[in-house]
């Protein structure tokens, strides 16, 4: 059994039409897109989280925090459209990749773990 490596890719950009800068937003002293990058690589199933943006500074700010990111084409119209350039880039390299939305910053580390090895464990079958 090959072991797969486990990749989160966070989908963020700054100019959101209803409401610009939303990933910036302050929850409890941190912003919204730490949060939820930080949630996610508690994750024991987690390899590595990187986030997927083409706002420098977002990218400025996950590198401080210690997360890769992949810059993607401001002409992304999607999450989904970020993660898939997240995705064709380290195709070669067997990931699995679970796209995370910002929607769920208060998504329960073993929920993560669970689907991912749930995943896994269908992948192996």
């Amino acid at each position: 059994m090959a072991i797969q490596k486990c990749v989160v890719a966070v989908p963020a950009r700054l100019q959101s039409s209803r409401l610009p800068n939303k990933v910036l937003a302050d929850i409890g002293g941190k912003p919204m897109i730490q949060r939820v990058l930080e949630r996610c690589r508690e994750s024991k199933a987690v390899d590595t989280v990187v986030l997927c943006t083409d706002s420098q500074e977002l990218q400025q700010r996950a590198s401080a925090w210690g997360f890769p990111v992949l810059m993607t084409a401001e002409s992304c119209s999607s999450g989904s459209d970020r993660t898939k350039v997240c995705s064709i880039k380290r195709i070669l390299q067997s990931f699995t990749f679970l796209l995370l939305l910002l929607s769920e910053q208060t998504i329960q580390v073993f929920i993560l773990t669970q689907r991912l090895n749930r995943h896994l464990k269908t992948q192996d079958s």
